[in-house]
C-alpha cells in the first residue's frame, strides 16, 4: 500500500496538507511523511495546482471583504460625518448598540492577542 493511501485512511486530505504547509506548521499524515515548512513559498511549491487554487480563493475572498468594508465605511461616513471609529460605526449602523458592542469586543480580543 502506498504512503498516499495510508495517509488518506488517517484523515489527511490534500486540502489539509496544503493548509498546513502554507501555515508553516508540522503535520504528520501517517508513514514517514512529516511535513515542516517555514512559509508560503515553500508550501506553495509543494502544494501543486490545488495550492494555487486555494491561494487564489483566499485572495478573492480578502479582496471582496476589503471592498465591502470600504463601501460600508464610505456609506456610514456620508450619513454620519462625526463618526471616527470605522468598524464600531458600521456595527452600530447595521445592528444598533448590540452590533457596536459586539464589534468592539471582537476588535479588543483581536488586538489583545
Amino acid at each position: 500500500m502506498s504512503l498516499y493511501h495510508s495517509s488518506q485512511k488517517k484523515g489527511c486530505t490534500e486540502l489539509t496538507r496544503v493548509c498546513w504547509e502554507c501555515s508553516g506548521r508540522s503535520i504528520h499524515c501517517g508513514g514517514n511523511d512529516r511535513v515542516r515548512d517555514t512559509g508560503s513559498p515553500t508550501g506553495a511549491s509543494h502544494s501543486g495546482y490545488s495550492g494555487i487554487g486555494l491561494m487564489l480563493l483566499c485572495v478573492l475572498v480578502a479582496s471582496y471583504t476589503g471592498l465591502t468594508l470600504s463601501r460600508s465605511w464610505m456609506h456610514v461616513r456620508d450619513q454620519y460625518p462625526e463618526c471616527s471609529r470605522p468598524y464600531q460605526s458600521i456595527g452600530y449602523t447595521a445592528y444598533g448598540r448590540v452590533g457596536e458592542v459586539a464589534v468592539q469586543i471582537c476588535a479588543t480580543v483581536t488586538l489583545s492577542g
